[in-house]
């Protein structure tokens, strides 16, 4: 095969791997219970223990590209255990919270002052107000017509609880 196909798949491959980390990240690592100083605790652990399997493997040969090694596999690598956390998770738990919102002002060309919902909301517990991707949801129609929402966790393989599953409903 003429090298110019080899470089090619390569390069496929590599951009690949970037949209395959994109969609564990936002389906498997935001969807574990870990505070944003937890998230980066572990990261580091990551970059520590990648940096000495580098070290002590002599993987020179094999990768060319130390900034693809470090911005690609490592992620790659830390993607995969929260997947693997989540997939192998255990008993479920479901948890149903009373919550408000808030109106906040948009402005827009059309519509200036325009009264619109927050999609984060503001559970009466304040249980989950350290975990952002908990309380904010991209939809605000369903935050709009409900006051209740029900989580779904599960405990990991790793120990790390997940969110499984949540929805809304209305509540008098």
């Amino acid at each position: 095969m003429k090298q110019y196909k080899i470089d090619y798949y390569k390069d496929v491959g590599k951009v690949l791997l970037i949209f395959i980390n994109i969609y564990l990240f936002f389906n498997y690592v935001i969807n574990t219970q870990l505070t944003i100083i937890e998230i980066l605790g572990l990261l580091s652990a990551f970059i520590i223990f990648g940096y000495f399997i580098h070290k002590i493997f002599d993987f020179q040969k094999f990768i060319k590209n130390i900034r693809f090694y470090l911005l690609v596999i490592l992620p790659f690598i830390f993607n995969i255990f929260f997947f693997i956390n989540f997939k192998f998770s255990g008993k479920e738990e479901i948890e149903t919270y009373k919550f408000d919102y808030k109106l906040t002002s948009s402005d827009t060309r059309s519509n200036p002052r325009k009264k619109v919902i927050s999609t984060t909301i503001k559970l009466n517990t304040k249980k989950y107000d350290d975990y952002f991707f908990f309380t904010t949801f991209l939809d605000y129609r369903k935050i709009e017509k409900s006051n209740t929402v029900t989580y779904t966790f599960a405990k990991g393989l790793f120990g790390l609880r997940v969110l499984k599953d949540y929805h809304f409903t209305e509540e008098n």
